[in-house]
């Protein structure tokens, strides 16, 4: 046995061991976590040591063992420290001895100015933060002894002698008999204690001690953590930086000579594979080892990969996020995430955290063009977190990430984050450092980030940034990565050395990632193929609709001819809008579509809570509000919030506006297939805020147009589809035909529903394609935006997408998300048997 080495680098050679030896990661994340608070309170503070152990496993907890994760679920859920440790004692019996105390405090051994006095106090007060066992307690305070007695040089069968004094006798055989061969492989504190002993007592170099107990301990890291620790401590000779080492192999020829503008995704993942074992720890030095002892991916990376997948092939963003999750459930998710991906039945839970911005850089390498990168961070986001706040970090995050690829300076992403996104971006890094604290919410930890990216000299300098504020410093330096990679791309031997932490599978979606964004060139999509037929006037019907009503929406209620006439988009108008927003009738729509295809089907409860979402939250709005709201349809509404009864539309004289008819097409794409079951689902959904026999025999009217257009491509036919058996009074003038020869001043535009579908109706026959048909009958004026969505859903259903002007489309608020779900519909149709 050598003492080659002085007593200071044994110190730190305890602590390096210990993390070698732990396989998993749980308890050198945690022994990492309590010598932070050491070092920065220059001593012992349990009140600081369990509250940032509860932070820790709140966030990413895992590996603690079942005494630490009773103890920490129960002091998170509010119950006292001391209260809790005695309810989980209780609950476990009393079987409470086990080494999670000696994995954590054997790292104070290494602490050089305690003193072995207050070595062994807080070994002895920090076991009691979770295990009420003083077996477990004493264990550890011998272990204390033992590692520091060893770092100072003393012999071994004299540390033996020495560790012993005032220690219960269990404990004390359990050390005397170190030269016993160990049998029990458990996780009880005397036997984990016993063969630590054992494996480094009787071998020659600290390699063979912890391979004997690696070999021992089999899946478990009971042995191998204190066993590192002891040899750590005998033999020093460790260093954080030579654990992953990347010799002289050669750098993976994919990321050889990578460049920022190589979609490798990188960046991000090695942010977070770097900062996960200092996430909660309050690090606040940038001279860190760079992948020091523990280090692994975690949720960051697996979500990152989730979003990339489902990008490139296609699919729900919940769906995959599920997916991904399940083949790695042990990834440090957050409490409520974890509990969305193990519940289908659960949606977007309204969350602000930074979840939403930590996966979200695959988004600009997808994008085709700025707005896409909008909608796209928007869209990956919503899945779960669909707050205002979680919606803008992934946004703010993914227009700096495309700014930089596209060789924007960084004071230039700075200006157009601040001024887009209103976050304060004017502080430095020195100056966040010091009073920065744990922040998971996005507005208290993406501009830190993405400061801490701009304000780097290089790739390494922005993650050395990134953790040395402290707080959530995987997701931190996983955000600031993903803007430093599009900035200075990623050194290939930082590159190298994180793919190594990196399983087949990730490596292959990686791989596959940078050939689909190669080949789409930034542009294309599964999501926006060029689509034929039927399934492009299917399309067409909920595209057309939105058209109709953005083109309308800058000159709703204004009387006829008062204005200048719409031959486009045009911002400003009665709601301030920009070029290509729309109103309540998409709104409405989309939630339509999204109940049909979550519920295969109509699904009056889901809808009418999508509605409720749109008036509280501003849910599928194109602003962060409602607006627009008719009044029947807002009183529907808040008597379904009120009461949850079905029976909430308005009937009387009052129900007699268009509200139902604006939103339809989705009912009549999803049952083209079965005319019988759509003439249902027409009425169904429009009884829900217009419960009065005309809206609801117009919605049947409107239903059959869409559905023959949709399958003939003929405007004639489809026009002459509304003889619907039953035809109410006020409605029949339009089975006639008597709306052909009207003129434009015998047409009216208000917001009746038999006003709405005969302006509509006469559009289209007055001309003969999608953008004439529009622009009749949106300046009508007066409600011109519904009148126009219902004319957008029938000419769309008649001419088609390739009917309607390119740039109505691309330039169409939300245009992605609204042919993706109008591709679903089409997809979703009902098959009749």
């Amino acid at each position: 046995m050598t003492d080659a080495y002085s007593s200071s680098d044994k110190y730190e050679s305890i602590v390096v061991g210990q993390s070698i030896g732990d396989k998993i990661g749980g308890p050198s994340s945690l022994a990492n976590i309590l010598l932070d608070s050491v070092y920065e309170h220059q001593g012992f503070d349990a009140y600081d040591v369990v509250n940032r152990y509860v932070s820790w496993w709140d966030k990413k907890g895992f590996d603690t063992g079942p005494v630490a994760e009773g103890v920490f679920c129960k002091i998170s859920e509010g119950t006292p420290v001391t209260q809790a440790v005695f309810e989980i004692d209780e609950s476990l019996k009393g079987m409470t001895a086990g080494c999670g105390p000696l994995h954590r405090s054997v790292v104070l051994a290494g602490v050089s100015f305690l003193d072995i006095d207050q070595l062994e106090k807080a070994a002895y007060q920090e076991a009691k933060l979770t295990h009420l066992s003083d077996i477990a307690a004493y264990s550890a305070v011998a272990s204390v002894r033992i590692a520091r007695l060893l770092a100072t040089g003393v012999k071994w069968e004299n540390v033996i002698e020495n560790c012993i004094t005032d220690l219960p006798e269990d404990v004390v055989q359990s050390i005397v008999n170190w030269h016993r061969p160990p049998a029990d492989k458990s996780a009880f504190s005397l036997s984990v204690l016993h063969s630590a002993l054992h494996f480094v007592g009787t071998s020659e170099s600290f390699d063979e001690a912890l391979e004997r107990s690696i070999a021992f301990a089999g899946s478990a890291n009971y042995s191998p953590v204190l066993s590192g620790a002891f040899a750590g401590a005998l033999w020093g000779g460790l260093k954080p930086d030579k654990v992953r080492t990347v010799g002289n192999s050669k750098i993976h020829n994919e990321y050889k000579g990578s460049t920022k503008t190589s979609p490798w995704l990188i960046g991000a993942i090695t942010g977070d594979v770097v900062g996960s074992i200092y996430e909660g720890y309050g690090t606040k030095r940038k001279d860190f080892p760079l992948f020091g002892h523990g280090c692994r991916f975690t949720d960051d990376t697996i979500c990152t990969v989730a979003i990339a997948d489902c990008l490139m092939n296609g699919g729900d963003v919940a769906d995959y996020l599920r997916k991904y999750v399940k083949k790695y459930p042990h990834s440090g998710y957050g409490g409520m995430f974890k509990k969305w991906a193990n519940d289908p039945s659960m949606g977007p839970y309204d969350s602000w955290g930074n979840g939403s911005a930590m996966r979200v850089s695959p988004v600009p390498y997808f994008a085709k063009d700025f707005d896409d990168v909008l909608y796209l961070a928007e869209y990956v986001s919503s899945a779960t977190h669909n707050h205002p706040e979680g919606i803008k970090g992934a946004q703010a995050v993914a227009v700096a990430i495309w700014m930089a690829l596209h060789d924007a300076k960084s004071e230039d992403i700075r200006s157009e984050i601040s001024s887009r996104f209103q976050y304060d971006l004017s502080k430095t890094v020195d100056e966040i450092r010091p009073d920065y604290r744990f922040d998971v919410s996005c507005a208290g930890s993406v501009p830190q980030a993405i400061i801490c990216a701009l304000e780097a000299t290089d790739f390494e300098d922005a993650i050395r940034n990134a953790i040395s504020i402290g707080g959530d410093s995987d997701t931190i330096a996983c955000i600031a990565g993903s803007i430093a990679e599009a900035l200075f791309g990623v050194p290939d031997d930082i590159a190298f050395i994180t793919m190594e932490y990196l399983n087949d599978e990730i490596k292959c979606v990686l791989s596959q990632y940078v050939d689909v964004c190669k080949q789409l060139n930034k542009s294309k999509s599964k999501l926006s193929e060029e689509i034929s037929g039927g399934e492009q006037r299917s399309v067409a019907a909920l595209v057309g609709l939105a058209i109709g009503d953005a083109l309308g929406a800058p000159i709703q209620f204004m009387r006829r001819d008062t204005y200048q006439h719409v031959s486009g988009y045009t911002a400003g108008g009665t709601y301030s809008l920009e070029p290509g927003f729309w109103t309540d009738d998409t709104s409405m729509a989309l939630c339509l579509a999204e109940t049909l295809i979550e519920k295969n089907g109509y699904d009056a409860f889901s809808f009418g809570e999508k509605l409720i979402r749109w008036v509280d939250d501003g849910y599928n709005s194109s602003l962060p509000r409602c607006f627009d709201i008719g009044d029947t349809t807002l009183r529907a509404i808040s008597n379904y919030n009120r009461t949850k009864n079905l029976d909430c539309g308005i009937t009387g004289k009052w129900a007699g506006g268009n509200g139902s008819i604006m939103r339809l097409s989705p009912v009549s794409i999803f049952g083209q297939n079965n005319a019988d079951m759509a003439d249902i689902i027409s009425v169904e959904q429009g009884q829900f805020t217009h419960n009065h026999f005309v809206p609801n025999f117009a919605c049947r009217m409107l239903n059959a147009i869409i559905i023959e257009g949709i399958k003939t491509g003929n405007k004639q036919k489809a026009l002459q589809a509304v003889d619907v058996e039953g035809c109410p009074e006020e409605l029949f003038h339009l089975i006639n035909g008597d709306y052909k020869n009207k003129s434009r001043d015998e047409i009216k535009s208000d917001g009746y529903v038999v006003s709405t579908l005969e302006a509509a109706m006469w559009a289209v026959w007055q001309t003969e394609n999608f953008k004439d048909a529009l622009l009749l009958a949106v300046n009508l004026g007066d409600d011109a935006d519904t009148v126009g969505a219902v004319t957008g859903q029938i000419a769309g259903a008649i001419y088609g997408m390739d009917g309607i002007p390119s740039s109505w489309v691309s330039e169409l608020h939300n245009s992605r998300r609204i042919l993706e779900l109008a591709n679903q519909l089409y997809s979703k149709r009902y098959q009749a048997d």
